[in-house]
């Protein structure tokens, strides 16, 4: 009969405590939720501010005789400046995403802890942490010159996003000595 009893204390006690529990998980799945919008919305922020502040590069054309003394062939170069273009516009929106990825990485688990799975973690990860096969091809171009070389470009395109776009514009009335 002891043992009837306890086993009845414990479905009273689980009776009494279930409620209380599913609500402390509502809440805390709430509360990783509300920080992984929040997060989100920074990023989103951030990357339209980077976005905004983007500007025009503008070279010379030194820089080009430069560059062909170098023996960089002008679509090497092209590809040079989408390495860069890429990597200032990540570095510029680079807290934003390790804080987005970190509370999205924290509801997935919250999630499938409490049984309750968050299905698109997985792409958005993806979108997060991989580079866009383009920047894989423009950088193995970067990856190619001579420490020297990076240490040119490292000057000429700093470290601020920049218009890839306008700027191969830019050289491109500079290279056919079209001048506005």
């Amino acid at each position: 009969m002891i043992f009837n009893k306890n086993i009845l204390q414990f479905f009273y006690l689980l009776i009494f405590i279930t409620p209380f529990f599913c609500h402390a998980n509502q809440n805390v799945i709430e509360i990783v939720t509300n920080d992984y919008l929040h997060q989100k919305s920074e990023y989103e922020k951030k990357s339209l501010e980077c976005r905004k502040k983007s500007k025009t590069l503008e070279l010379n054309k030194s820089n080009l005789d430069d560059i062909e003394k170098m023996g960089i062939s002008y679509s090497e170069f092209l590809k040079i400046i989408g390495h860069y273009s890429s990597r200032n516009r990540n570095v510029c929106t680079e807290n934003e995403q390790y804080k987005l990825l970190f509370s999205l990485e924290k509801l997935k688990l919250v999630r499938e802890l409490y049984g309750d799975p968050y299905n698109d973690v997985d792409d958005i990860r993806y979108l997060l942490i991989y580079p866009d096969i383009r920047y894989l091809e423009d950088s193995s171009e970067y990856f190619g010159i001579s420490q020297k070389e990076k240490e040119y470009f490292d000057n000429i395109f700093g470290m601020e996003p920049f218009n890839a776009i306008n700027t191969i514009r830019s050289i491109e009335k500079l290279r056919t000595g079209q001048n506005d």
